[in-house]
This record gives C-alpha cells, sequence and structure tokens, in this order.
C-alpha cells in the first residue's frame, strides 16, 4: 500500500521494477524512465507537466490505474517494442491522444486484455483520439472482454510511412472485446489514414464508430479489414458504422482514387452499417461468408467491386445501387417496403 511520489526522475533501467499495490506518482517536473525489463505497477499517475520516457520494454498495469492527465500520451521505442498491457482488471485513464508507435521508425503496442480492463479517454473532444500507428508502428490488441473506448476518433496508421494494426478478438464472461470510436456523430474509425492500416475483428469481437467506418481514407493510405468468426455462445464478430462505411471513397465527391481499401467478411461475421457502404474505383468488399448488412449498397457501376461468394446481402433503405451487369451471390435480404 501507500504512495510514492516524484518530481525528480525515477529511472527504472532495465530490471524489473513492481509497485504492486501502491501507486507511484510523477508530478509537475517529474520524470519517469523506462529503458528495458518488464515492470508491473498496481498504479501509476502522470500528473501534468510531467515526462514519461519510454524508450523499450513492457508495463503490466495488472488490475491497477494507469491515470495520465498529461497532454498528448506517447511512446515508441526505436530499439525493440514498447508494450503497455493491461489485464486482470487493470484500467488506463487518459485525458488528451493516446498515441502508440508515435515517432518514425519506432514500435509501440497497447494490449488491454480481460474483462473490466479498459482504455479509455475521459475528456472526450477534439483532443481525445487514440492513435495506433501516429508516424511509426502501433499495434493494439483488445482481448477476451478488453475495452477500448476513445470517446472521439480512433486512426491505424495516421501518417505516411506509418503501421497501424488492431485485433479485437473473443468473449468472456459475456463481455466481447471491443474498440470503440465514440457514440456521436463526427466519431469515425479510420483504417489507413495516410499509412497502412489494418483492422481484424474475430470470435465474437466488436470494433464500432458513432459516424463514419473510412478505410484507406487518403490517396496514400491502404486499408484491410477482416470480420470473421463467432464466440462460442453464437455472437458474430462485428463492425459497426452509426453512419457509412466508405472504403477508398467519399460521398458526395467525385469518386477518384483514394487508396487501396479491402473489406473482408468471412463466416460468423458481421458489417452492420446504419446507411451508405460505397466502394471506390480500386477497392473492393470480399464478401465470402457472414453478413453485409447495410441501409445503401453504391459500387459506383462496377459490380467488380463487391465480391461476393457466400453469405448474406441485407438492405434495409433505399436500394442497391448497381450501374452495369452483374452476379451478386447467394442471398439477398431486402426490407418489405421496398419494391
Amino acid at each position: 500500500g501507500g504512495s510514492l511520489q516524484s518530481d525528480g526522475i525515477v529511472d527504472v533501467g532495465n530490471t524489473a521494477f513492481a509497485v504492486a499495490d501502491g501507486e507511484l506518482v510523477v508530478a509537475d517536473g517529474g520524470e519517469l524512465v523506462v529503458d528495458g525489463g518488464d515492470h508491473r505497477f498496481g498504479s501509476l499517475r502522470l500528473q501534468p507537466g510531467s515526462i514519461f520516457d519510454f524508450r523499450s520494454g513492457s508495463l503490466n498495469v495488472a488490475g491497477g490505474t494507469l491515470g495520465i492527465t498529461t497532454d498528448n500520451f506517447a511512446y515508441g521505442s526505436s530499439n525493440g517494442l514498447s508494450t503497455i498491457d493491461f489485464s486482470d482488471g487493470g484500467v488506463g485513464e487518459v485525458v488528451e491522444f493516446w498515441r502508440v508507435g508515435d515517432l518514425a521508425n519506432t514500435a509501440g503496442k497497447t494490449i488491454v486484455r480481460d474483462p473490466g480492463s479498459r482504455l479509455a479517454n475521459l475528456a472526450g473532444g477534439a483532443n481525445a483520439d487514440i492513435f495506433v500507428g501516429s508516424s511509426g508502428d502501433g499495434f493494439m490488441e483488445v482481448l477476451d472482454g478488453g475495452l477500448v473506448d476513445s470517446n472521439d476518433d480512433i486512426t491505424l496508421g495516421e501518417r505516411s510511412g506509418s503501421l497501424g494494426s488492431a485485433l479485437v478478438r473473443g468473449k468472456v464472461d459475456g463481455q466481447r472485446a471491443s474498440l470503440i470510436a465514440g457514440d456521436a456523430i463526427g466519431n469515425v474509425l479510420i483504417v489507413g489514414l495516410q499509412g497502412d492500416g489494418d483492422l481484424t475483428v474475430a470470435d465474437g469481437g466488436l470494433a464500432s464508430a458513432g459516424d463514419d467506418v473510412l478505410v484507406a481514407w487518403t490517396g496514400l493510405g491502404t486499408g484491410l479489414v477482416t470480420v470473421s468468426g463467432a464466440a462460442g455462445d453464437g455472437t458474430k464478430a462485428t463492425l459497426s458504422a452509426g453512419e457509412d462505411l466508405l472504403i477508398g471513397a467519399n460521398e458526395g465527391a467525385p469518386i477518384v482514387d483514394r487508396g487501396v481499401g479491402v473489406v473482408r467478411i468471412l463466416g460468423g461475421g458481421e458489417v452492420d452499417v446504419n446507411d451508405l457502404t460505397l466502394v471506390g474505383p480500386t477497392d473492393q468488399i470480399l464478401l465470402q461468408g457472414g453478413t453485409l448488412r447495410t441501409g445503401r449498397l453504391d459500387l459506383a457501376g462496377d459490380p467488380t467491386r463487391l465480391d461476393w461468394q457466400a453469405g448474406v446481402l441485407e438492405l434495409d433503405q433505399s436500394g442497391l445501387v448497381i450501374h452495369q451487369p452483374g452476379t451478386l451471390g447467394e442471398t439477398l435480404t431486402l426490407a418489405t417496403d421496398m419494391s
């Protein structure tokens, strides 16, 4: 128990350092240096004005809290991989950006696993984004009931040359592994902004955005989304968009090449889009099992942008927009009010 507070430098080096039941507070003017090793904290709080120099190694927050009230939290190692692991109900709380793989030629990973473990931005708003692969390589694993909730945007592969990869997998004790980009209009999930994005939702996991899901959103970015596999109780792996799913395209603008994006839906997977699914000229949906449920589907004149090999396509608004003949596949379900 108890608390250790520092406004100087705490250098834990590469030797295992543990604050199992107490709390380490790095105050204004203080600095925590982690350079290698495997470290465990019951509670770690980085206050405004403090510095977290995470050069390499791993930091495990098991059953405790990592509380960050300093601005723009970022990490990534140029010497191996820097990993923060929340488990056994461990909690991460931030008030501004969370950046993994922040600088070019660095690599970082965030793991959130087990029911009750979560990483959440408490503030919301314009500075609440989570970036996985900002300028370097970023990796995120949300596993077995863990929760990541940005209260705003989540971006995989932010800047040119970056790689952002996220795995959302599993359901344990009724809790789905969940990656949540807010629940309001304006909250988007981006897979490949100017860098390369890769999102896998598997075995009953959930990835969602309050507004749009954007795949390969610029001409510099590439995006790959794979949704597959149900949990043991039958819960499908799900990608959910509160508004649109835009794959290498932008609604209301001339459809030009914005990057290469692919969304792949396999057995046990479900993509649920409230309004429009729009597929750009060099992009594709691979429906190879599972379900694509969308209000509208626009392939912009090219039916080959939907490669429908198996599974269900369900439309519940004003229609399927295909400007040329093509084979659509196994099962087409239309809402009863459609003509």
